[in-house]
C-alpha cells in the first residue's frame, strides 16, 4: 500500500512539474515575486504583487499541515486542491491514527470534507531501537532458563522504549548443542518464556509478544568450545514492522 501511494505521489509530482514547465513557456503562473509553492500550488492567497492566488488550495494545505505530520518517521505529503496524498511510516499505530483523524477533521472544519484523500501510513520501529535490540546480550547458564542480573538490567534499560512502540515483539530462545534435541527445544522455549514474562510484568501487553524456542538449530558460534556454547545459549528480541491497517 505504501508503494502504491508513493507511486501516486511521484506520478503527480512529474505531472505537476510538466504543467509548470508548460505554463512557464506560455508565460503563465509566474508573478516575478517569491510566492511559496507546494507541488505547483501557492501556499498563500495573495502574493507580494497583489495577485490573488488559489484560495481552495490554501485552505486544503492549511488543513493538512495543521495535522501532526511530525509523527511521520519517513514519507511524502502531496497537497492539491482536488487531492491529498500522505504516504510513509509512523512510529506507532496511535500516531498513524492521529494523523489521519486530524487531516479529516481539519478538512471538514474548513468545509472541504469532499476533497479526496489517500492516506497510506505503515508502522515501523525506530532504527536506533532495532540496533540496541540487536546488540542486546541475553545469555543463560547451561540447562538454565533463569535470567541473570546483567541480562535483567540490560532488558530494563529498553523497557521504556519497547512500551512506546506498537510493533509486535518476537522473543526467540536458543540453546547450545549439548544433550538431546528435544531437551534443547524445551530449554530454549523456557528461556523465551522467561523473557516474555519479564516484559509483561514491566507493562508490555502479552498480546504483542510471541515467545518461540528454536532449540540448537540456529547457532551463532562454534558448539565445540565453551565460549561458543555460552554464546549460543541466548535469547534474541526482534520487532516486526507492520504495514497493514
Amino acid at each position: 500500500m505504501f508503494r502504491r501511494a508513493a507511486g501516486i505521489v511521484a506520478a503527480l509530482r512529474r505531472r505537476t512539474a510538466a504543467t509548470l514547465r508548460s505554463r512557464a513557456r506560455r508565460g503563465e503562473g509566474h508573478c516575478g515575486h517569491r510566492c511559496r509553492r507546494l507541488w505547483g500550488y501557492p501556499l498563500s492567497t495573495v502574493c507580494s504583487s497583489g495577485i490573488t492566488l488559489d484560495l481552495t488550495c490554501t485552505k486544503v494545505t492549511t488543513a493538512v499541515y495543521r495535522a501532526p505530520l511530525s509523527h511521520l518517521r519517513t514519507g511524502e505529503v502531496m497537497v492539491r486542491p482536488d487531492l491529498v496524498v500522505i504516504a510513509g511510516q509512523a512510529w506507532s499505530k496511535a500516531h498513524r491514527d492521529e494523523i489521519e483523524s486530524a487531516v479529516h477533521k481539519n478538512l471538514a472544519a474548513a468545509g472541504l470534507a469532499a476533497v479526496p484523500t489517500l492516506i497510506q501510513i505503515g508502522v515501523s520501529p525506530d532504527p536506533a531501537l532495532l540496533r540496541r535490540l540487536a546488540a542486546l546480550d541475553l545469555r543463560f547458564s547451561s540447562r538454565s532458563a533463569e535470567i541473570s542480573s546483567d541480562a535483567r538490567s540490560a532488558l530494563n534499560n529498553l523497557i521504556q522504549e519497547l512500551r512506546r512502540t506498537d510493533s509486535p515483539i518476537m522473543v526467540i530462545g536458543h540453546a547450545d548443542a549439548t544433550g538431546r534435541a528435544s531437551k534443547n527445544d524445551a530449554i530454549s522455549q523456557k528461556r523465551a518464556d522467561a523473557v516474555q514474562e519479564l516484559l509483561v510484568k514491566a507493562g508490555i501487553r502479552s498480546a504483542r509478544i510471541t515467545a518461540l524456542g528454536e532449540g540448537d538449530r540456529m547457532p551463532i558460534a562454534d558448539n565445540t568450545t565453551p565460549e561458543g556454547r555460552a554464546a549460543n545459549r541466548r535469547v534474541v528480541i526482534e520487532l516486526v514492522a507492520t504495514g497493514d491497517r
